[in-house]
């Protein structure tokens, strides 16, 4: 039985996938991965699905386009194998919250739709990204305790921006 242990898939991730950027060979690899998935434990198929639809909810179609032919084909070819097992896996294992929504999310990627499985992934922060509807300007919800702030910069990688509370749209 192959292994997909927390500390191989830490070494492997970290050449395909780093803060929302898809290596090139990640679109190599993928193909491979997916031929590991029936051979592989439930849990350990659930993080390795998790993986390979974080790659294809995050992969641009630029950076497709900049691998070889054979590769591209690989990839895409194994995209729709790893959709096939990802749908088999729901009601198979006991899934936290969190779990739940990156699987969703990768559902969503490995179906073409990544900007539904890029939104869906902000579920696992409670933090979302909108545009304002009076200005078209991107703003930054969280949650905290039971209510939702709003911020016109990303709170996390500015602690200080102040907050305000959400308050519903009365536009037309």
């Amino acid at each position: 039985e192959t292994k997909y242990s927390k500390r191989n898939r830490l070494k492997v991730w970290d050449h395909l996938f780093h803060q929302y950027s898809v290596y090139p060979t990640a679109f190599a690899a993928v193909p491979h991965l997916v031929r590991m998935l029936p051979t592989l434990d439930e849990r350990a198929r659930v993080d390795l699905l998790i993986d390979i639809g974080s790659i294809a909810t995050f992969a641009r179609e630029s950076d497709l386009k900049g691998v070889d032919a054979d590769i591209r084909d690989g990839y895409q070819a194994s995209i729709e194998d790893a959709r096939d097992m990802a749908e088999s896996v729901f009601g198979m294992v006991s899934l936290s919250a969190e779990e739940l929504v990156y699987l969703l999310m990768g559902m969503a990627g490995l179906s073409g739709y990544s900007e539904l499985g890029i939104a869906m992934e902000s579920l696992t922060d409670k933090e979302f990204i909108c545009t304002c509807p009076d200005c078209a300007k991107q703003v930054f919800i969280r949650e905290n305790e039971n209510a939702f702030l709003s911020a016109a910069e990303e709170p996390y990688f500015n602690p200080e921006v102040e907050m305000l509370p959400v308050k519903p749209y009365e536009g037309e």
